[in-house]
């Protein structure tokens, strides 16, 4: 049996450990600039909880979620790539252009 010495279970959703964000780092409570020579920085354990989110509020940033950080792949009957995951609501002290300049995104696989 698997087990993670993280924090307990969730009841609803699911814990994610291993993705990376690109473009950006999370210190503990927003997405802020990357570090110089940083363009990559781990995410920690996040608990997802999918609900269904009409709009993007004040000082969130609806981040996309790819497979590898190509960001390409032959687009899908959705019109999406391939590559391409989801996206979830991030906070943020910037606004979605900000973020969208810099191609922030968070990423499962990373080159090293």
């Amino acid at each position: 049996m698997w087990s993670y010495p993280g924090p307990d279970v969730p009841e609803s959703g699911i814990l994610i450990h291993g993705l990376y964000l690109d473009g950006g780092r999370w210190d503990g409570a927003n997405v802020v600039e990357a570090l110089p020579g940083k363009q990559t920085t781990p995410l920690p354990e996040t608990h997802f909880l999918p609900t269904q989110a009409v709009h993007t509020d004040q000082g969130e940033y609806e981040c996309p979620i790819y497979r590898t950080s190509d960001r390409c792949g032959a687009l899908d009957q959705t019109g999406h790539s391939t590559n391409f995951i989801t996206s979830i609501h991030i906070n943020t002290e910037h606004n979605a252009e900000h973020w969208v300049t810099r191609g922030l995104a968070i990423i499962c696989q990373t080159e090293d």
